[in-house]
């Protein structure tokens, strides 16, 4: 279903009386809940969460909360909101900043992808450093306002604007020729973005691209959307680059790359830039450059934490390995909840109480545990905490009766973590396995799909001979062992069978390959095959003869999830090296 120019524009106008409104329910519901955030970096998860949290931080930290309109623009799917953002700080701390009675405005520009009446992909900028220093200085602040006084006569098409566009970009922007910049912008051009001390005309464009350029020597472009309606052009772009010149900010140089939505909205009534709003995500570039936006050093701050983290996780299995309950639990917070969901749907232990009594359980059931750390995986305040256990099952285990058997088990918990605690999370616990050793639940046959793995094999062996390496790849797991001709020659990665076809491809060029007889077994085939080239370069020693040459040999594969893990072959060389002339013909 289309969606009309009037209909996105109304449902942009839409979204923004729902936020005036503080009803925040029902801006959500304008959007498709598998939404496409890109506001929440590089890796984006589909879903209103961050939406969601964005908007209700402001409504939380600012109770007047207002989002002014100052146009609508739409095209093709895309429908551009442009407006204002104000309110004054009186609720809960924002950017880690306590409300000090502090009144802000600032520039916002949401561009939003509309298909079948929903919101289903969202970019977003705000001017986020006048933000920054409305909550540090006292009585607030708020960018330039003021707007161009008069009508300016609409002369281009809007498939001008967008040539007009890409050409400021491939011309001036992206090649770094700042001489062609009165070539686009107006002598009096009006930048209602402009960072703080400098000016808001061509002066101080001129110098903020010098500065970009100072401090990121090397940048790349890549132009997403143009979005043209009326005299206003919309730019959606991502830039990517390395910090490895002078300061950005006062943030110095890092040798860090980072990659950064920005969205630009620029008035372009004929040949020239009259006005211009937005710029890069800043939030997205501090982080990467791996500072906060008040300078505080992030990269000391998660060094720390992952510190913190490491003590947690060595307590806890320090404390099951020893049955010691109370060092277990000292790595939660007394508040901890723990949302797993059972199938029924019913909460598994939500509270600090029934965390524990589960690890009194775990120990009456298995009293000689051992638990051992599999990985621990750190992504801000997020933890993935892989673990192993075994012990002898010596008292029931969720009703089940002891069966005096030695279980193993994996098991993964995944954890939020804040001020020195696990606050809370979840876990996963292989209990079907662990059912399974008992006796209790029977293990399902494996089945192995012998044409399949025999498909693949062939599949192989044609690129082989095909003679196309990079090939390899797509059938062979990257840690693949492959053995030659003896145990004691063992190596893993697929440039292993790289190397050794490469050393036979380079004497013989036109190596072939011939399946005689095939046969798969449960994750395992063999094939015995026919090799045959012509000796065109040096082999061993010898120079090419120009001769052709026949050998043979087996090959055997295990085959798990799809992928080739391990190799081992057998190849009568020795008749090669006869045919060759190294070894000597015999009777």
């Amino acid at each position: 279903m289309t969606t009309t120019i009037a209909a996105m524009k109304a449902l942009a106008a839409q979204f923004q009386q729902q936020i005036n409104q503080h009803n925040l329910d029902g801006a959500i519901a304008l959007f498709d809940q598998t939404l496409i955030d890109h506001t929440q970096g590089p890796s984006v998860t589909p879903g209103t969460q961050d939406l969601r949290a964005q908007y209700g931080s402001f409504l939380s930290a600012f109770p007047d909360f207002l989002l002014e309109l100052e146009a609508i623009s739409a095209e093709g799917e895309w429908v551009v909101l442009h407006g204002i953002y104000q309110g004054t700080h009186t609720g809960s701390a924002y950017l880690n900043a306590p409300a000090a009675g502090n009144p802000f405005k600032t520039y916002v520009v949401e561009v939003f992808r509309v298909k079948d009446g929903k919101f289903v992909e969202r970019h977003r900028w705000f001017d986020i450093m006048t933000l920054m220093r409305a909550l540090q200085t006292p009585g607030g602040s708020e960018p330039a306002m003021g707007t161009r006084a008069g009508a300016f006569p609409n002369t281009t098409t809007p498939d001008q604007k967008r040539t007009r566009i890409r050409q400021y970009f491939n011309e001036m922007v992206i090649p770094r020729n700042i001489d062609r910049m009165p070539f686009f912008l107006g002598d009096n051009v009006l930048d209602h973005s402009a960072p703080p001390g400098l000016p808001s005309g061509v002066e101080g464009a001129r110098m903020f691209l010098n500065m970009n350029y100072a401090s990121f020597p090397w940048t790349d472009y890549d132009i997403q959307h143009v979005i043209a309606d009326g005299d206003l052009v919309t730019v959606v772009f991502e830039i990517t680059g390395e910090h490895t010149g002078a300061p950005f900010f006062g943030i110095p140089a890092s040798g860090k790359r980072f990659k950064v939505q920005c969205i630009e909205i620029e008035r372009v009534p004929g040949e020239h830039f009259l006005e211009h709003w937005g710029g890069m995500d800043f939030v997205q570039l501090s982080a990467q450059l791996g500072l906060g936006l008040f300078g505080e050093n992030l990269d000391q701050q998660q060094a720390a934490v992952e510190r913190d983290v490491r003590r947690l996780a060595e307590d806890y299995i320090e404390g099951m390995n020893e049955g010691n309950i109370d060092r277990v639990m000292s790595v939660f917070a007394d508040s901890f909840i723990d949302h797993q969901v059972v199938p029924s749907g019913a909460t598994m232990g939500n509270d600090y109480a029934a965390v524990r009594q589960a690890h009194v359980m775990l120990h009456e059931s298995f009293p000689d545990v051992k638990f051992s750390l599999r990985d621990l995986i750190i992504d801000g305040d997020i933890v993935f905490m892989m673990v192993r256990g075994e012990g002898t099952h010596m008292g029931a285990f969720f009703g089940m009766p002891a069966t005096g058997k030695h279980i193993k088990w994996a098991g993964t918990r995944v954890l939020r973590y804040a001020n020195g605690k696990f606050v809370d999370g979840t876990s996963e616990l292989d209990q079907v396995g662990i059912l399974q050793q008992m006796g209790i639940v029977p293990t399902p046959p494996v089945v192995y799909d012998a044409a399949e793995h025999k498909k693949l094999v062939r599949s192989l062996i044609e690129e082989i001979n095909h003679g196309n390496p990079h090939a390899y790849a797509r059938f062979m797991a990257h840690d693949v062992r492959t053995t030659f001709e003896s145990a004691e020659n063992s190596v893993r990665g697929v440039r292993a069978l790289n190397d050794d076809l490469g050393v036979l491809r380079s004497a013989f060029h036109d190596l072939h390959l011939e399946i005689e007889t095939v046969a798969a077994y449960q994750d395992k085939v063999s094939v015995r095959v026919r090799y045959s080239g012509t000796h065109a370069g040096n082999y061993m020693g010898v120079p090419g003869t120009g001769q052709m040459y026949h050998w043979s040999g087996a090959l055997t594969f295990r085959i798990e999830d799809g992928k080739i893990t391990e190799m081992w072959t057998n190849t009568d060389r020795f008749t090669l090296l006869q045919q060759v002339g190294i070894i000597p013909r015999f009777g």
